[in-house]
Protein backbone atom coordinates (compact mmCIF):
# COMPACT_ATOMS: atom_id res chain seq x y z
CA UNK A 1 0.00 0.00 0.00
CA UNK A 2 1.38 3.75 -1.01
CA UNK A 3 2.21 5.69 2.07
CA UNK A 4 -0.18 8.52 2.40
CA UNK A 5 0.06 12.23 2.25
CA UNK A 6 -0.62 13.88 6.03
CA UNK A 7 -1.69 17.71 6.16
CA UNK A 8 -2.58 19.99 8.97
CA UNK A 9 -6.04 21.12 8.34
CA UNK A 10 -5.28 24.44 9.91
CA UNK A 11 -2.03 26.38 9.15
CA UNK A 12 -2.30 27.38 13.02
CA UNK A 13 -2.37 24.10 13.75
CA UNK A 14 1.08 23.71 12.19
CA UNK A 15 2.31 26.38 13.49
CA UNK A 16 1.47 25.24 16.91
CA UNK A 17 2.99 21.79 16.04
CA UNK A 18 6.69 23.31 14.92
CA UNK A 19 6.64 25.05 18.55
CA UNK A 20 6.34 21.94 20.28
CA UNK A 21 10.16 20.79 21.60
CA UNK A 22 11.13 17.05 20.11
CA UNK A 23 11.06 15.62 23.66
CA UNK A 24 7.68 17.15 24.10
CA UNK A 25 5.45 13.68 24.65
CA UNK A 26 2.69 15.28 23.09
CA UNK A 27 4.90 15.82 19.72
CA UNK A 28 6.35 12.64 20.16
CA UNK A 29 2.40 10.65 20.54
CA UNK A 30 1.26 12.75 17.07
CA UNK A 31 4.10 11.83 15.53
CA UNK A 32 3.26 8.35 16.16
CA UNK A 33 0.20 9.08 15.13
CA UNK A 34 0.82 10.34 11.64
CA UNK A 35 3.20 7.73 10.92
CA UNK A 36 0.79 4.99 11.30
CA UNK A 37 -1.96 7.12 9.27
CA UNK A 38 0.32 6.79 6.72
CA UNK A 39 1.48 3.50 6.90
CA UNK A 40 -2.42 2.66 7.04
CA UNK A 41 -5.53 4.98 6.37
CA UNK A 42 -7.69 2.69 7.82
CA UNK A 43 -6.58 3.21 11.67
CA UNK A 44 -8.11 3.97 14.42
CA UNK A 45 -12.01 4.41 14.98
CA UNK A 46 -14.77 4.07 11.77
CA UNK A 47 -16.55 7.56 12.08
CA UNK A 48 -20.39 7.35 10.81
CA UNK A 49 -21.13 8.94 7.91
CA UNK A 50 -24.04 11.13 9.18
CA UNK A 51 -21.09 12.85 11.74
CA UNK A 52 -19.18 13.82 9.41
CA UNK A 53 -20.17 17.53 8.87
CA UNK A 54 -21.72 18.44 5.33
CA UNK A 55 -19.25 21.12 3.49
CA UNK A 56 -21.42 24.22 2.32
Amino acid sequence: MKPEKVVFVDESLEKSFAKLDKGDPLKKGLIKAIKEVQENSFVGRSVKKRLIPKKS
